[in-house]
Parts: structure tokens; sequence; C-alpha cells
């Protein structure tokens, strides 16, 4: 109940623009539940949005910790290590996420998106193929 509250209020403080304020309150629902993925997934956008990618990748890593069957926190994951520029490490994350759940299609566009930067045109095409035939739209 009291993480909710907490989980609540950080939202509310986003909205408002309020992000130090927001940090404040998802940290302090961390102190209540330590291993709690949804407040671990919020903490990492705040961080994204922020441009803070060390606190970045060390929440999303541990929302996987939290949910690792969940290709969702697998993508995200991945997103936080192409912007930190380690696309091996994207790309081992892309895959699980797409190993987890093969209809998944944010990994598959992303994967796409890392193949062809990598000059991999053969492997985005497939890549992106898929993200059309799951109707998939960034």
């Amino acid at each position: 109940m009291i993480v909710g509250k907490l989980v609540n209020e950080a939202r509310n403080f986003c909205n408002q623009g309020h992000l130090q304020a927001a940090e404040s309150a998802y940290l302090q629902a961390l102190t209540v539940d330590s291993i709690c993925a949804p407040v671990q997934t919020e903490l990492t956008g705040l961080y994204i949005s922020l441009g803070m990618f060390d606190k970045v990748l060390e929440y999303a890593l541990k929302a996987v910790t939290s949910m690792p069957s969940d290709p969702a926190m697998h993508t995200n994951l991945a997103v936080v290590y192409l912007n930190l520029n380690r696309p091996a490490d994207a790309e081992k994350e892309l895959l699980r996420a797409i190993s987890l759940n093969n209809d998944f299609g944010r990994a598959y566009y992303f994967l796409g998106s890392l193949y062809q930067q990598d000059g991999r045109n053969e492997e985005a095409r497939n890549a992106f193929k898929r993200v059309q035939e799951l109707g998939y739209h960034e």
C-alpha cells in the first residue's frame, strides 16, 4: 500500500515537471520494496529523461533481475546499452527478449535498428519484416 502511494506521488511529480522530487519518491518506494520492478522501470525512465545513464543502467539491470522472464525488461536494458554505445550487450538482450516472446515487436524494432547501424543489412531487413508482420509501431 505504501509503495503504491509513493509511486503515485512520484508520477504526479513527474507530470508536474518536478523530477528531483519524483526521484526522491521512487527511491523512498524502493526502501520499502527493493525489488519492485515497476518502480525500477519508472526510475529508469526518469533517469533517461535526466540523461543520467550511469543510474539508468543500474536500475535497468535491477528491473531485469526482478523480472527475468519479461521481454520488456530485457528490451529496456538493450536500449540503455544502445545509448551507452554497447551494441554487443544490446544485441544479447534483444535476442533474449525475443527468445522469451517471439511476438515482442519492440525487441525486433531495436534489433533491426542495431543491425542497420552495424551494416548488417540482410539481418536488419529480416528484423524489420518481423516488425511489420507483428504490426508494431515505434
